[in-house]
Formats: C-alpha cells, sequence, structure tokens
C-alpha cells in the first residue's frame, strides 16, 4: 500500500514508482535513494539428494531504463 511505503521510507517519493518489480533502496538517512529491479520467478523448489554444479558464464546487459 501507498502509506506501507511512505512510512518504510519516510518520503512521499517511496509510492511513486509506476514499474512492476522496481524498488527504492534508501542509503543514509534521506540522502540518496537508488533505484532497482527485483524478479520473482515463482519456480517450484524441488529437493535432491546429488548437488549439480553449474557455472554461470552470461552476461546480460540492462540499459538506463532497465531493459535488457
Amino acid at each position: 500500500e501507498k502509506e506501507d511505503s511512505v512510512d518504510m521510507l519516510k518520503s512521499p517519493e517511496a509510492a511513486m514508482i509506476k514499474n512492476v518489480g522496481r524498488f527504492f533502496l534508501q542509503v543514509g538517512y534521506n540522502e540518496f535513494f537508488a533505484e532497482g529491479l527485483s524478479a520473482y520467478t515463482g519456480a517450484q523448489y524441488i529437493p535432491t539428494d546429488k548437488p549439480r554444479k553449474k557455472l554461470d558464464t552470461s552476461i546480460n546487459f540492462v540499459d538506463e531504463i532497465g531493459y535488457a
């Protein structure tokens, strides 16, 4: 809710994000707000007895608007 966001950061800008998955990270006390992007895949967790090691060597570029 808007009130929860404002209460958390003590700033009215906290509830102004329009894009899905975006958040404000407060650095210091009302000194700097960094906007970030988060995601949730919703994938099902399937535990196994044998762990698999897989090295991720991919590189993803994101532009200044946040699009890959």
